[in-house]
């Protein structure tokens, strides 16, 4: 039904609030509960609470709507002034150690950073071991010369760890 992602890899503590479809106004209530509301089977509104960790909690919005300056202010970034001066974003799949410089050799391919917050946002989450996909098709009886059901734990697991970006609700700790 609904559960809570903590992300501690950005600059500040993330909670990502993955909701039921159709949740609606979520808002952070005594500062340690999510307050939502889903309908019923006849169309009415019907309240539900979830506790958060504790904390210093500020609502952001829906995953799928947040602005790049929102994103921005999550996320590492550092200047370049060559060859024009712009913004560098941090990739959290390949992280560059040294900022100085804007290519790191890692495992014989050149990793670089983004051009823009919500791509970096996009590969913290990644890093943390979530998906916008699963990354193993789904086994079917035709996958017969490989062992069915270690395949298909193998796909649920994965499964388990998809988001949606229009389910995820995204809340921020002020306190870092």
């Amino acid at each position: 039904m609904h559960k809570i992602i903590q992300i501690n890899n950005l600059k500040l503590p993330l909670l990502l609030c993955v909701l039921p479809d159709g949740a609606l106004n979520p808002s952070i209530i005594y500062n340690n509960r999510l307050d939502y509301f889903t309908r019923d089977k006849w169309g009415y509104p019907v309240r539900r609470i979830l506790d958060i960790p504790p904390g210093d909690w500020e609502p952001l919005g829906w995953l799928n709507e947040l602005k790049e300056e929102q994103l921005g202010a999550l996320v590492e970034s550092w200047e370049r002034f060559f060859p024009e001066r712009h913004i560098c974003y941090m990739n959290y799949n390949e992280p560059i150690e040294d900022k100085g410089h804007l290519f790191k050799k890692v495992e014989q391919k050149w990793s670089a950073p983004f051009g823009n917050a919500k791509e970096a946002f996009y590969s913290a989450l990644e890093a943390s071991g979530y998906y916008w996909k699963n990354p193993y098709h789904e086994p079917t009886e035709e996958d017969y010369l490989t062992d069915l059901p270690k395949m298909k734990a193998k796909w649920r697991a994965a499964q388990e760890r998809v988001l949606d970006r229009w389910r995820c609700f995204v809340i921020v700790n002020k306190e870092k």
